[in-house]
């Protein structure tokens, strides 16, 4: 028999160390080539911060080349025919370089050894990263321009005015106001920066229109008097004479639209110093007193008799505690800081426009409106009852006995109804008391006085016509209200 042959076994291990080894000498290579490319101090190779290539730069060398390429230009903001026009740099607005070169310089550089390696090569092997600048602003600056430019855009609107002299009625126009949105003005512009690639940019300032409430359109009926009254007082009381004036001054001007209510004091103020007025006597407790705004009332009971006449609504109104003269029983009208108010209402569908003026003795009260639209009305008072002053007589030991003085010459006491006539129609408009107050006359108790004969006759009828002037003097009510 033939002998057989063993077959030796070759082992693959050399074949597997073989190829280890070409891995590891390739890995080695490309470690030592990627080490290569990464052992440096500079961005990367393919690098771009908008469309700028920053590659193989130091980060001082590129935002060097950054700052010689992004400049910002203008802004340009405009209104109408008018424009505003400002460095955007001046204004707030700059680029992020900083932050730009630092991403870009991160780039291959933020992860672990075989990341960044990979990334090295990529971008050496064509891969190209690019890096948006980023713009940043300065609100403080920003909102300081903002605000300058709104400044000379806003404007409040301005309500149609009546200027009315002796009949005739002028309208001075309303305007527009404007308010310059701010918050979308900001947006707009920091949109168009971002968009612009000139970086100059020109922004329409988006402006809110305001409309005034009153308009000219809606005072346009307003074309006469419907209604005036007058009344006078004495110029010889300066100080309440300055009171009438300038109450009517402050009263002056009225615009009531349709439906209105107004308050007489809503409109003056407090009836004090402070608002301008004077001492002068008043009426307290039914009698007439040192106090402050003497002269008030003959402007609100004028004001209320052309208010009647001119067919408004008086919701709020109150007589005085005893007839006044400067106007008729039933017609006047009192108010008080602290007491009763005239208020009165626009009853009719157009606007009305009251003028009050006091000058040189006379009180005026005027109701401008639609000449052709208001009503005819007609007023008239009516005493109803009379009551004269009781006497009250009071004993007085610093007269001579059988002397009489009148202390205070009373007042008499009234009712009355006022009625007012609108075509043909006859309605109360009030029906008022007016306190009766006694006569006080000062009874002397003293020792009587001793004189000579021949003067007696002499003596007794100087005396009465003193007596009779003294009388006059303090019946005659003074001028105040």
């Amino acid at each position: 028999m033939k002998e057989r042959k063993k077959v030796k076994k070759r082992s693959v291990f050399p074949k597997i160390a073989i190829v280890f080894a070409v891995v590891l000498m390739i890995f080695s290579g490309v470690v030592v080539y990627a080490n290569t490319l990464m052992n440096t101090g500079n961005i990367y190779n393919n690098v771009f911060i908008n469309g700028v290539n920053v590659s193989n730069l130091s980060v001082n060398e590129a935002k060097s080349l950054l700052e010689n390429n992004f400049k910002f230009g203008t802004l340009t903001l405009t209104n109408e025919d008018k424009q505003w026009v400002q460095g955007l740099s001046d204004v707030g607005f700059s680029y992020d370089i900083d932050t730009a070169v630092e991403k870009a310089y991160e780039i291959g550089r933020k992860g672990n050894f075989l990341t960044n390696a990979i990334k090295v090569i990529t971008l050496n092997s064509g891969l190209e990263e690019f890096i948006e600048l980023e713009t940043k602003e300065d609100y403080t600056k920003l909102d300081e321009f903002y605000n300058k430019v709104a400044s000379e855009v806003n404007a409040e609107p301005v309500n149609a005015t009546v200027s009315a002299d002796g009949g005739s009625v002028s309208i001075i126009p309303s305007q527009n106001g404007y308010a310059v949105d701010i918050e979308k003005l900001k947006a707009d512009v920091e949109n168009a920066v971002k968009s612009s690639e000139e970086k100059t940019v020109k922004v329409a300032i988006p402006v809110a229109v305001k409309e005034p409430s009153v308009k000219t359109e809606e005072l346009s009926s307003i074309n006469g008097i419907i209604a005036s009254y007058t009344s006078k007082y004495s110029t010889k009381d300066s100080e309440r004479s300055f009171n009438v004036a300038l109450a009517a001054q402050k009263l002056n001007g009225q615009l009531l639209m349709p439906g209105e209510e107004v308050s007489f004091l809503g409109v003056l103020g407090d009836v004090s110093t402070s608002n301008g007025f004077r001492a002068a006597k008043i009426i307290v407790n039914n009698e007439y007193q040192d106090g402050v705004g003497g002269g008030v009332c003959q402007v609100s009971s004028t004001l209320y008799n052309a208010l009647l006449l001119g067919g408004m609504d008086i919701t709020q109104r109150t007589n005085h505690s005893f007839p006044i003269g400067y106007v008729p029983i039933g017609r006047d009208a009192t108010v008080a800081t602290s007491g009763p108010d005239l208020k009165y209402k626009n009853s009719y569908p157009f606007p009305v426009y009251i003028k009050t003026y006091a000058d040189s003795g006379v009180m005026v009260a005027q109701i401008y409106g639609d000449t052709t639209r208001s009503k005819h009305v007609d007023i008239y008072s009516e005493v109803t009852s009379t009551v004269e002053p009781t006497l009250v007589y009071k004993n007085d030991p610093n007269l001579p006995k059988g002397k009489e003085e009148i202390e205070d010459p009373g007042h008499t006491g009234y009712t009355s109804v006022t009625y007012k006539m609108v075509d043909g129609q006859k309605t109360v408009i009030s029906k008022d008391r007016y306190t009766m107050t006694p006569k006080i006359i000062r009874t002397g108790t003293g020792p009587e006085e001793v004189k000579p004969a021949e003067d007696a006759a002499k003596t007794t009828t100087v005396n009465n016509v003193n007596a009779q002037q003294n009388s006059n003097e303090t019946q005659e009510e003074p001028s105040i209200f």
